[in-house]
């Protein structure tokens, strides 16, 4: 594994009024590689990428940044190195999709900074990375469901962090946009040495673009590593409860997670 840019050291957490969700955790994200966090729901993926995004702090323990305690870093200079798209952004439907995107550039900017040109560089990079430049004067409220979750995306993008967390941007998508987007992450690995951490349901999909898989149950780290180490029938049986087979595609290698209770009923 690749030096860690962001570690997670005996991480304690609980909601208010309920049981810890995390009791001692540690988890490494390693530098310029893609990391997928899954696990079913209510295991604490939501919660991680806030906790390692420093939106909010631990009961216990700490979260460091290339060694340095994020408690102990101002939440703007947080925000210029991390970036995180949670499930539900909270923007108003009334902005265009260039107002979006400008969003982004608020960690860089003072509150009385004009627009500079160096905000507008940054903006139409993401913009083209995104593939969303001809979508830019069009209201937030006109995009389909794949627009709109590549806008937040770009958004992200436009923030220009060295880190990006990610939480489910792939749910309510149809098969070619969540291809789409998972590209697009994998894209800004390879060329721009961004590292990702991005949440996931597709144990499949996660295979096929992670370099590591992070697998989570009832706030703690159930196993980790490489895909083909992580991704078995074993993971699935005592994680989901699920008795699956995995395969392997014969033409690429890719790894097929098939249930082994479904069944074609030709009988209806």
């Amino acid at each position: 594994m690749s030096d860690p840019v962001l570690i997670a050291h005996g991480l304690s957490f609980r909601h208010a009024e309920a049981a810890a969700l995390f009791n001692g955790l540690d988890l490494s994200i390693p530098k310029g590689q893609l990391t997928a966090l899954v696990g079913p729901n209510g295991s604490g993926k939501s919660t991680l990428l806030s906790l390692l995004a420093g939106i909010v702090r631990p009961d216990a323990g700490k979260v460091t940044l290339r060694g340095e305690d994020l408690c102990h870093i101002p939440p703007r200079q947080i925000a210029k190195s991390i970036g995180l798209l949670p499930q539900s952004p909270d923007v108003a439907d009334g902005l265009h999709v260039s107002e979006l995107l400008a969003l982004g550039r608020t960690p860089h900017r003072r509150f009385y900074e004009l627009w500079r040109q160096e905000d507008q560089a940054a903006l139409d990079r993401a913009a083209a990375a995104a593939g969303i430049v001809e979508l830019l004067d069009r209201p937030l409220s006109a995009l389909s469901g794949g627009q709109r979750q590549r806008a937040f995306i770009a958004m992200a993008l436009t923030q220009e962090p060295d880190v990006i967390l990610l939480d489910e941007p792939t749910s309510y998508l149809d098969i070619s946009h969540q291809i789409s987007i998972l590209k697009l992450l994998r894209h800004r690995v390879e060329r721009q040495q961004n590292t990702v951490v991005v949440s996931m349901h597709d144990i499949a999909q996660a295979a096929q673009f992670a370099d590591r898989i992070v697998v989570m149950r009832e706030g703690a780290i159930f196993d980790e590593g490489l895909p083909e180490d992580v991704v078995t029938p074993a993971l699935f049986d005592k994680v989901f409860g699920l008795p699956v087979k995995v395969l392997k595609e014969a033409e690429t290698g890719l790894m097929v997670v098939v249930p082994k209770e479904l069944r074609k009923d030709r009988s209806r």
